[in-house]
């Protein structure tokens, strides 16, 4: 069957999360087959046996995990996620941490990324984890004392999940201010090009309202006869748009060098003028 097979990643999370969440941990998977215990080991069925040997057993032969850590911390409350967690790092496997991150860009988010790089190491109890099944909680327990005891399996996560969440927390920060930056270069890039497009080139006060001072030419580019010397053509605008603007403007200033008389009327307004819609745009338009 397509897309069943040997498991090559262990996936060790909260079955109580959304599935949604889920499907977006298991993409993280890269293709590879996951085994998932949503189908292989149902917590609230109390018919489905199971061994906490053979959880840690699968652990070690699959050789690769990844554990969804969310926010709050239910993850580290839960006897089960204990129990793959510490296999997983007993057993020196490929793991891959993912912290479920809140909605992206909140200062929330900020503030618990940045606290996670200077609070201590995440405080582990695995005696007092939680299972659905008051049977289940006696099994693991029974397991951890057993094989290596609670204080050491306790000192071993905090120690590992700590530095990873440091790691985590770095990582996605750098992500943040690196896309932040990236963000403002491209608006003040927009910016700077947008200003320079808008400028106008020559010189002239406004690219729509330019005022030329010539027998029979008029400051406004609606209905009017452009009257020119014998060698220019005469152009009748009869509607104001963005190729007869570039007519109107371009015969106006022939016009005015054939006579010797080019002649504009600025505004009384220093410095450099912007106007709206800018000539680039109108040539776009044009085009």
């Amino acid at each position: 069957w397509d897309g069943v097979g040997t498991a090559a990643v262990f996936l060790s999370h909260c079955q109580s999360e959304h599935p949604q969440q889920t499907i977006e941990v298991m993409r993280h998977a890269q293709g590879q087959l996951v085994w998932l215990d949503l189908f292989s080991l149902r917590q609230a069925d109390r018919d489905n046996a199971w061994s906490s040997a053979e959880i840690v057993e699968l652990i070690r032969r699959i050789g690769s995990a990844i554990m969804h850590i969310d926010r709050p911390p239910t993850y580290l409350s839960r006897s089960f996620c204990i129990l793959e967690a510490y296999a997983a790092i007993a057993f020196n496997n490929s793991i891959q941490l993912c912290v479920h991150d809140l909605p992206a860009c909140s200062t929330r988010t900020l503030v618990t990324a940045c606290s996670q790089l200077f609070t201590a190491s995440p405080n582990v109890d695995s005696r007092n984890a939680q299972t659905h099944q008051a049977e289940d909680k006696v099994c693991i327990d029974k397991f951890i004392e057993d094989s290596v005891g609670f204080e050491r399996l306790d000192a071993t996560l905090s120690k590992q999940l700590g530095s990873a969440l440091s790691s985590s927390s770095r990582q996605w920060l750098c992500r943040k201010f690196i896309a932040i930056g990236c963000y403002c270069t491209g608006c003040f890039g927009a910016l700077g090009w947008f200003i320079w497009a808008s400028r106008d080139l020559d010189g002239d006060q406004s690219n729509r309202i330019s005022k030329y001072s010539h027998q029979g030419m008029y400051s406004h580019p609606g209905t009017v006869s452009l009257s020119c010397p014998p060698d220019l053509p005469t152009i009748i605008l009869t509607q104001s748009g963005p190729r007869q603007m570039a007519l109107w403007a371009q015969t106006q200033r022939r016009t005015a060098r054939a006579n010797g008389r080019h002649q504009t009327t600025r505004s009384s307004s220093a410095g450099s003028v912007f106007t709206w819609p800018p000539r680039w745009l109108w040539r776009l338009l044009s085009w």
